[in-house]
């Protein structure tokens, strides 16, 4: 798959994919750590994405399994799995992360440029 084909069928999935990691963890932070994950990935592996017949599919299972993995890994660590309190507690200690160093994440990006990554 060439960057082009890659910016037709793959980026345009970003906020999909964005969406359903954040209503299967619960976690905006985690939903988008899991989305960024996967571009980078699928980015680098661009070449197995050939064969696909759906792609949009293929994008959409890989974004549940790893959340699968990400939930697997969260009760392993005894970590709560209750969103709210994450909330809160962001709310009360600020962010960490500021949309700065996001955009920094997102420039690896092939579409960041085009300002769908940011």
């Amino acid at each position: 798959m060439k960057e082009f084909e890659f910016t037709r069928y793959v980026v345009p999935l970003r906020d999909r994919m964005f969406r359903y990691a954040q209503s299967l963890l619960l976690c905006a932070d985690e939903a988008e750590d899991v989305t960024h994950d996967l571009l980078e990935r699928l980015w680098t592996e661009r070449g197995r994405l050939d064969g696909c017949r759906d792609i949009a599919s293929f994008v959409m299972a890989a974004v549940r399994n790893r959340c699968y993995d990400c939930l697997r890994l969260r009760r392993a660590d005894g970590r709560r799995n209750n969103a709210v309190a994450g909330w809160a507690e962001r709310a009360t200690t600020g962010d960490a992360e500021g949309w700065e160093a996001r955009a920094v994440r997102w420039r690896s990006c092939p579409g960041g440029s085009a300002g769908c990554c940011t």
